[in-house]
């Protein structure tokens, strides 16, 4: 079992294109970590796409952009 299931994690720098702004939030949810993620002038319909994907790893996913 992993130390992050049912944990929070706060990831700032999030985005739905490539590199680590989405590669950590992937990786965190795999590792059963719920996820709030902060973004700034991402597209909105793609980071809600990107939530989706990311709830459908099974964890609750909450979007702050600024």
């Amino acid at each position: 079992m992993s130390k992050l299931k049912g944990k929070v994690t706060l990831i700032t720098g999030a985005g739905c294109g490539y590199g680590m702004g989405r590669g950590f939030p992937l990786a965190f949810a795999k590792a059963g970590s719920h996820l709030l993620l902060n973004h700034y002038q991402q597209d909105p319909q793609e980071m809600d796409r990107f939530r989706r994907e990311l709830e459908n790893l099974g964890v609750q996913v909450v979007l702050l952009e600024g």
